[in-house]
């Protein structure tokens, strides 16, 4: 039988079985007190009432129709009762028949594969005799009860986000989508992995979510300084009650993906010139950073003598892949004669996992001279000569003058003795 005449047949017998309940209805229910009810097992949204729906069940949940038969409102027992049960966009249907206990209910239990996923019409009647029937229509969908419309991976401030660096706060953002009328306990797990595939956080959230649209945020964790970087994902699933309870999903998991990105500055090449200096001679000192991960990086520079912080420098924006030369002056005006240990360093940056190459080290050694005087120039030749001279002249001077005092005083002597003398002789 093909699928056109299959489905041709279906439809003949919907249109037989809605133009005969149309025709009965007057008899079911003004004729005669034959009343029968079809609900589901999905209290207190189940379709008690005539033609009143049921909440949803999941693919492969198992269904169970209950048809309660009353005749003037008391249970009626062993009365035959049809269940026709149609799937309403594969128009697949199928029969089955059961008599009612001593409490007036039939049942019919079955289960509904995947493939017919949808809304459900289930047509339940009974007669007495060929003249009073009752019959009634319930309706339920099979579908994923609460269902996961939508992954969003947020930052520490709840913001959407899809790259972080070891040690940065992940948290998660979900729409739920509840078919059922009532609200529905809900249990999420939520697993983070790595590039790996190394699981590196598990979170698990239980809350309610009400029927239609539901925004649910679930506290994430760091990412561990051990997470390998690359692209990472998040499963998310959720289920009736905790899995270790026997938790059935409630839908099919839900991935996203975002990414573990790399931060990692180096220091490439540390040199120092000249490595022997006098006490007070500057050394230049030659940095060459890195920048060996993802993001744009500014961060400092620090300089140690000896473990001794001497100079701090700020980089700015070093973009990712590329390289910086920084150029200091070592002041040694303040240091002693000996060896020193000379270190660049940058300080761990957030998230850095790799700071095995943020320092290196070179030695200087500063030494002290013997002071000693320094040739005299022909300037200062021609001026000692100078002085010399004027020195030798003085002394020539001063030796003139004294000797010819020396004459005239030796001179005054002889006139005055002379004079003397005359004196003498004339008084004589």
């Amino acid at each position: 039988m093909t699928n056109k005449v299959r489905i041709g047949i279906n439809l003949v017998l919907i249109i037989v079985l809605i133009m005969s309940a149309i025709a009965l209805f007057g008899k079911s229910f003004g004729n005669s007190g034959l009343v029968v009810d079809a609900y589901t097992q999905k209290a207190p949204y189940n379709g008690v009432g005539i033609n009143q729906p049921s909440d949803p069940f999941s693919p492969n949940e198992k269904v169970i129709i209950y048809a309660k038969v009353t005749y003037n409102g008391e249970p009626r027992t062993n009365q035959l009762v049809t269940f026709y049960m149609l799937h309403l966009s594969s128009n697949f249907s199928f029969t089955h028949s059961d008599s009612t206990d001593e409490n007036g209910i039939a049942m019919c239990v079955f289960r509904v594969y995947l493939a017919y996923m949808g809304r459900w019409m289930v047509n339940v009647t009974t007669s007495i005799g060929q003249d009073i029937f009752s019959y009634d229509v319930l309706t339920f969908n099979v579908t994923w009860i609460v269902n996961i419309e939508h992954v969003q991976i947020l930052d520490k401030d709840f913001s959407p986000k899809d790259t972080f660096i070891h040690g940065e706060e992940v948290n998660i953002g979900l729409e739920l989508e509840n078919e059922a009328l009532g609200p529905k306990n809900v249990t999420i797990e939520a697993t983070f992995f790595d590039s790996a595939g190394t699981c590196i956080i598990n979170v698990r959230n239980t809350t309610e979510v009400f029927h239609g649209n539901n925004t649910v945020f679930v506290i994430g964790g760091k990412i561990p300084s051990w997470a390998m970087p690359g692209n990472a994902s998040l499963t998310v699933n959720i289920y009736d009650r905790p899995p270790e309870l026997g938790g059935q999903p409630y839908c099919p998991g839900v991935s996203e993906t975002f990414r573990i990105g790399l931060v990692d500055l180096a220091i490439v090449e540390f040199a120092a010139s000249p490595t022997q200096v006098r006490m007070g001679e500057p050394v230049k000192l030659t940095i060459k950073v890195r920048n060996e991960g993802e993001y744009t990086q500014t961060f400092n520079l620090h300089i140690f003598v000896n473990e001794s912080l001497t100079n701090e420098l700020l980089v700015k924006d070093l973009e990712a892949s590329t390289q910086r030369v920084v150029i200091l002056t070592l002041n040694t005006s303040n240091m002693l004669a000996g060896t020193y240990i000379v270190k660049a360093c940058i300080p761990p940056v957030y998230g850095e996992k790799d700071i095995s190459d943020n320092e290196k080290n070179v030695s200087i050694r500063v030494i002290v001279t013997l002071i000693r005087p320094s040739p005299p120039s022909m300037r200062n030749l021609f001026l000692i000569l100078l002085v010399i001279i004027l020195l030798l002249l003085l002394f020539i001077s001063l030796y003139t003058l004294r000797k010819r005092k020396k004459r005239r005083d030796r001179e005054k002597l002889v006139a005055l003795v002379k004079i003397s003398n005359n004196g003498a002789a004339a008084g004589i």
